[in-house]
């Protein structure tokens, strides 16, 4: 079995400004600059013979009150799942587990920053070593930039600027 590891760095804003708001999507438009901090979840992911994915959790002592997200909000299944829908659900089996360090609703970013960390490691995995099979990895190199940063933005919305380093804005 197969083994990967990689940090994934919570956010602040340095600037937020609120230019308007979509009342159908529920959602506002923003300009923000965002840096990366020291404070990171740390992802695990094993590639599996078996098919499906399995996420795992395991929280610091100051996090330890706060519950397992369900499928629906846990941002690495989403990924999993959007990417293996991208390439034609050729992607292995796989069990992540992910160490919480970031504490979730403080606007740092933990699980946005979980999502494209696991979305890094795999198009890594994909484009510069063998340990996928070969249909995916081929798939998922030749994913357009501009579909990977589409495929980030339907996991969340934040997503996409955690897949490059440094200092961002959105």
């Amino acid at each position: 079995m197969l083994v990967f590891h990689t940090k994934c760095p919570a956010k602040v804003n340095l600037s937020l400004s609120v230019l308007g708001r979509d009342d159908a999507a529920g959602m506002h438009y923003l300009d923000s600059v965002l840096a990366k901090i020291d404070l990171c979840d740390e992802i695990t992911v094993r590639i599996l013979t078996r098919a499906g994915m399995t996420v795992k959790f395991h929280r610091s002592a100051m996090l330890l009150h706060h519950g397992e997200p369900s499928p629906r909000e846990n941002t690495v299944i989403r990924a999993y799942h959007a990417l293996s829908e991208a390439v034609n659900h050729t992607l292995p089996g796989m069990s992540v587990e992910v160490k919480k360090a970031i504490p979730a609703g403080f606007g740092l970013g933990g699980a946005s920053s979980d999502a494209a960390g696991f979305l890094r490691l795999i198009h890594f995995l994909a484009t510069r070593t063998a340990a996928l099979p070969s249909a995916a990895a081929t798939a998922i190199a030749a994913l357009e930039p501009s579909q990977f940063t589409e495929l980030a933005a339907r996991v969340g919305a934040d997503v996409p600027s955690f897949l490059s380093e440094g200092t961002v804005r959105v």
